[in-house]
């Protein structure tokens, strides 16, 4: 230092001569000593010159970073302006002092273990944790005094406080990172420690330990470390258990949620339906098992976690710290409700589904679900304690989907709650644990561990249709040929003039789909706009008080506009065809017009089929549309039977109008495009079909 001051420095000092406060200090240490004051007093004169008084000196090091990056970033002058009252009162009592004290002292270094005893010369490390550098200027700061706060009443609001700096003091059982060998929270933080295991001078578990921390490190610690939760767990063996007896396990969260980070305008979930459904329906089905007690071949486990909704960190620290309790399940039911309304709804299963999807085949009453709901599931940033363990155990998962502006608001309350829906869950979910219970066949724990999964979908009064992917593509194959087969047969039989002119149709019928998209959006958009709510593709958008109002309006604008724009191309065609001199010809016209439009709209929906078939093994939403109206047509011209295209269109309509329904509330109004969309195409399918039966009814 003294080479900066200007002072030189005084050689041949001995630095290996042990000294005591007791040891003679000959003329030439007694001089060294007298230069080390004198360097601190011309450096104190130098940084008071540079900075301008004494109380501008910064005191440390990490000041010295500050003062930089505020040098660096001056240009952003609001960043500058909201950090000039930086903390400067004293606390009002050495509690908070203390407290204060503990949560911002210490620094360190993040590093691992992995490359333990390995120099490495290339390496810069800059040192923000111990300054909070980088924090000051992207997060929060304190620019005020601290002041005692009452903790709300669910803890986890603290992670959404991005308002406001603070300190917390937690208490904390088995604390353990989520990342080997890499620790995150610094050791001098905490104390009454118990069972510490520390990489340098961070934390990478903890038996028990009382921690000071500032916000960031407390959203450090939510983020990259387990930590204990109250779950609560039951056990109903069967009489004849054994250690190696199977169980059933049924999953429900009892925590519930917020709609508003910020205390003042927070507005707290009751959680009537969510997760009220899951433990009031999995309580009244153990309670219902009870009663069979003696038939049982499997047991019954409960597990209601706490803190799903901030992160599923209840089910995480039972897997991570106590996964034993998960060794002997066999089957895993878990209940959730992302609204208080409409059917129960399974939408996921576990990777391997083939032998849970035939239990539920076979046991449940008065099935909803759609194998592609578990598809576009896992593209979706939700989850539920179910996401934690679903690729080691055999389960499915359930939930209303209905409703959402009553989802984590005030609104799901007990006075909101559907009688019906709670009755759905149990219509489903209790055959499945009866069948399981009393069957010797399932006493394998392994049981339902399969290498297959299976395409399913339910249709309103015809019920579910479940099959295994190795059947679903040789379905699909069989009528993409029986397409081409009648696609051929009717331009032989003359109802099809010219095959490019029925994929000029689909063109047409193509862009439209994506025009009748984009307006989808755009409505979507303005709903959102309209109501203040915060738009989302493809996302929850809650706040649309109308949105249900203003989907089905659109609907039905749709079709009208549909039908409008055929029947002008219908009264074309006839009025082009009215010339000929034959009586016939106008008829015929019509006629090949109707087959022109319906095999334009089929051809799209072959090679969409195809395309989704073999991009993600699911393509239902154009399937069944092309299924139906091509077994219809077959089987019309075989038979002669004008029934089977009513058939045809009952169908479409039913699944149609329960599949769109269940996209619609599951993505809500923010993927309404997507809506508008399928249900273009299904119309596109449907008018040309109706026309047709018209057609056939006067020819007889």
């Amino acid at each position: 230092m003294g080479d900066i001051v200007g002072l030189p420095k005084i050689d041949d000092y001995d630095y290996q001569k042990i000294r005591h406060s007791s040891t003679p200090l000959t003329e030439h240490e007694i001089e060294y000593a007298g230069r080390d004051t004198e360097i601190i007093i011309a450096y104190l004169r130098r940084e008071i010159a540079k900075y301008g008084s004494v109380k501008s000196v910064p005191l440390t090091g990490t000041r010295v970073v500050k003062i930089q990056i505020w040098e660096n970033y001056k240009s952003f002058g609001s960043i500058v302006s909201t950090r000039k009252n930086q903390l400067h009162d004293t606390p009002e009592d050495m509690e908070m002092l203390q407290r204060l004290i503990r949560a911002y002292f210490g620094a360190f270094n993040y590093c691992t273990t992995i490359e333990d005893n390995k120099v490495f010369d290339d390496i810069l490390s800059v040192d923000i944790q111990s300054c909070y550098g980088g924090q000051i200027l992207l997060n929060r700061f304190p620019i005020k005094r601290f002041k005692p706060a009452q903790i709300p009443a669910d803890w986890r609001t603290l992670l959404h406080m991005d308002k406001y700096a603070y300190i917390v003091t937690v208490n904390v059982k088995n604390l353990c990172n989520i990342y080997p060998r890499i620790g995150f929270l610094p050791y001098n933080k905490e104390w009454h420690l118990s069972g510490e295991e520390l990489q340098g001078n961070t934390i990478l578990k903890l038996k028990s330990g009382i921690l000071t921390l500032t916000d960031v490190d407390f959203k450090l610690m939510c983020d990259f470390y387990t930590f204990d939760a109250d779950n609560i767990l039951a056990e109903f063996a069967p009489e004849n258990a054994s250690e190696n007896t199977p169980y059933l396990m049924f999953v429900a969260h009892y925590d519930s949620r917020y709609s508003q980070p910020m205390p003042k305008d927070t507005v707290w979930s009751y959680g009537a339906a969510d997760d009220g459904y899951g433990i009031g329906v999995a309580l009244e089905t153990v309670s219902q098992l009870l009663k069979q007690r003696a038939d049982w071949k499997q047991g019954v486990k409960v597990l209601f976690t706490d803190a799903e909704e901030v992160g599923m960190y209840g089910m995480t620290a039972q897997w991570e710290n106590n996964r034993e309790v998960f060794d002997n399940v066999g089957l895993m039911i878990n209940i959730e409700a992302r609204g208080p309304m409409g059917p129960a709804l399974l939408f996921e299963t576990c990777p391997g589904n083939e032998k849970i999807m035939d239990l539920y085949a076979d046991a449940s009453k008065y099935h909803y679900t759609y194998s592609l709901t578990t598809v576009v599931y896992t593209f979706m940033p939700n989850f539920t304690d179910f996401t934690i363990v679903k690729d080691y155990i055999p389960g499915i998962n359930f939930s209303t989907i209905t409703d959402v502006n009553h989802y984590h608001t005030d609104k799901d309350n007990f006075s909101n709650i559907s009688q019906k829906s709670i009755q759905h869950y149990g219509e489903q979910i209790l055959p499945i644990a009866q069948e399981y219970l009393t069957n010797a066949e399932y006493a394998d724990k392994d049981y339902f561990r399969a290498e297959e999964d299976t395409v399913n979908f339910t249709v309103p009064v015809l019920g579910l249709f479940n099959f295994s992917k190795t059947i679903y593509m040789v379905i699909n194959i069989v009528v993409f040929l029986l397409f081409l087969l009648v696609f051929g047969l009717e331009k032989v039989r003359g109802r099809l003039k010219s095959p490019v002119g029925v994929l000029k149709v689909s063109g047409i019928i193509l862009g439209s789909a994506i025009g009748t998209l984009l307006i989808g959006e755009l409505i979507a958009y303005v709903c959102a706009a309209i109501s203040g709510a915060k738009f989302k593709l493809f996302g929850v958008v809650q706040g649309v008080q109308f949105d249900n109002a203003a989907m089905i309006v659109s609907m039905v604008l749709l079709l009208a506009v549909c039908v409008l724009v055929y029947i002008s191309g219908r009264k074309k065609a006839e009025r082009a065809a009215s010339s000929s001199m034959r009586s016939s010809a106008s008829a015929t016209a019509v006629s090949h017009y109707a087959y022109k439009n319906l095999y334009g709209a089929l051809a799209l929906l072959f090679v969409l089929s195809a395309a989704l078939l073999f991009a993600l093994g699911e393509n239902l939403m154009f399937f069944i549309p092309l299924t139906c109206a091509v077994v219809a047509m077959i089987l019309y011209h075989l038979t002669g039977l004008k029934l089977w295209i009513p058939v045809a269109v009952f169908v479409i309509l039913l699944h149609a109008f329960s599949f769109l329904f269940a996209l619609s509330m599951a993505l809500t109004i923010g993927a309404f495009g997507a809506v508008m969309m399928l249900g273009f195409l299904d119309f596109m399918v449907l008018i040309p079909l109706a026309d047709l039966y018209l057609l056939s009814n006067k020819k007889k």
